[in-house]
């Protein structure tokens, strides 16, 4: 009789394993990478590990380390694990749908969020960001050791298009490069002062460019703009 209760948790275990396999990589890998994922269906062993195609209805991406989440119709992460033995390497690659930006805490300003850390009319453009609808937002990340690498993230609307490449470790360190472009339309809507900030592409389009680098051996921190460039270092009084 207790052989027989032990196989049947083992194979209640196996099955649950064999259904969920897939929701267990997506919350190391949130883990690892600082995001919460929530979503309406479920993700299983074959297919995470075996078509390597996972499928998310209606998914929040929680980031953790700004009152910002990304909320979307679906969402497709194809995991490639080539270098998972050889160069301890999981690659990522993401295709979301209609999704949006949602503050998380309800306020109106807050200095913690992404466009407030940068302050001023920089500020100002980015929080145009916040109640646009994306057609698609399509990434390809790495993560290895204490680094999470993104290339060619690109984010497209009928108003706003989005790229971004760059990297963060877990100790600090980050090397961003984002390029914001604006239909004509809405920039009609702007206010001088942030037109004055604009670059006129040959597309009709509008770009606005950051780069943004920190190191935290160093402690440096540097922000480039197409207005501006600053570079800010840590005093330690002894």
């Amino acid at each position: 009789m207790i052989l027989f209760v032990f196989a049947g948790a083992l194979f209640i275990a196996a099955g649950a394993l064999f259904v969920t396999a897939g929701d267990i990589f997506l919350s190391f890998i949130g883990n690892e990478i600082h995001i919460g994922i929530s979503y309406g269906n479920h993700s299983g062993l074959i297919d995470c590990f075996v078509r390597k195609r996972i499928n998310l209805e209606a998914p929040v991406f929680l980031i953790k380390d700004f009152d910002l989440a990304l909320g979307s119709q679906s969402a497709l992460i194809r995991p490639d694990f080539t270098e998972a033995l050889d160069k301890k390497t999981i690659t990522l690659k993401c295709s979301i749908k209609n999704a949006s930006l949602l503050h998380v805490k309800d306020k109106i300003k807050d200095t913690d969020d992404i466009a407030g850390f940068f302050g001023g009319k920089t500020s100002q453009l980015l929080d145009r960001l916040a109640n646009v609808l994306f057609d698609t937002i399509d990434g390809e990340l790495r993560i290895f050791g204490e680094t999470l690498e993104f290339r060619s993230l690109k984010a497209v609307s009928n108003e706003i298009k989005l790229t971004a490449s760059g990297s963060v470790t877990e100790s600090g360190s980050i090397n961003l490069s984002l390029e914001v472009f604006f239909a004509p339309d809405i920039v009609a809507t702007f206010p001088d002062e942030l037109k004055a900030m604009l670059k006129a592409e040959a597309t009709g389009w509008f770009s606005y460019r950051i780069k943004l680098a920190n190191s935290a051996s160093e402690s440096i921190f540097k922000l480039e703009t197409d207005m501006f460039r600053v570079e800010f270092k840590e005093v330690v009084e002894h």
